[in-house]
């Protein structure tokens, strides 16, 4: 199969699959290598499967999962001094949220965590790190740099620390699986 063939094949599938996985675009074009590389390992000496279209298919699924099961073994970013703190553990339940088909906490703990501070804040914070949207992409639809984005997502991750520190039954809501998923 020839190279051009092969990618007017590949990126259809790979950019629709990667955009309702909610991948941004710099994530889709990683997946769009990756699938690539894939192919022309399993297929090296130029064969092709029978039906190209379905390897990519199958292939690209298989990759956006490796991916999200990738991210939930990340540990979290620490974003203070010491394991315990607690927004470094909702940002880690947050990520962990992304694609996991049955989350470890239910709706209403996010809901709760969320609660405690502003909209905007937590519409910030749901875009970052639930919705894994870049700075550079959020910043650019917010109309503002990215240093100011950094600077407002550092101030809501601040705002939900200090009220987390008040609230010891939501931390302990993250730190305990939701009793219906097991």
């Amino acid at each position: 199969m020839e190279k051009n063939e092969l990618v007017a094949i590949a990126r259809p599938i790979v950019w629709r699959r990667g955009y309702r996985a909610g991948l941004s675009i710099e994530d889709r074009q990683d997946l769009f290598q990756d699938v690539l590389m894939k192919y022309l390992q399993a297929w090296p000496d130029g064969d092709a499967p029978a039906n190209v279209a379905a390897w990519l298919e199958t292939a690209t699924s298989n990759a956006i999962v490796d991916r999200a099961r990738a991210d939930q073994r990340r540990p979290a970013d620490n974003f203070a001094e010491g394991e315990e703190d607690p927004v470094s553990l909702a940002m880690a339940v947050m990520r962990s949220t992304q694609f996991a088909s049955a989350p470890a906490v239910s709706r209403e703990v996010i809901d709760n965590l969320f609660a405690l501070v502003s909209a905007e804040e937590a519409h910030l914070l749901r875009r970052r790190y639930i919705h894994n949207d870049t700075a550079a992409e959020l910043a650019a639809e917010l109309g503002i740099s990215v240093a100011n984005l950094d600077q407002r997502t550092t101030r809501a991750k601040r705002g939900l620390r200090d009220a987390l520190t008040a609230r010891p039954d939501l931390v302990e809501a993250l730190r305990n699986p939701h009793p219906h998923v097991y």
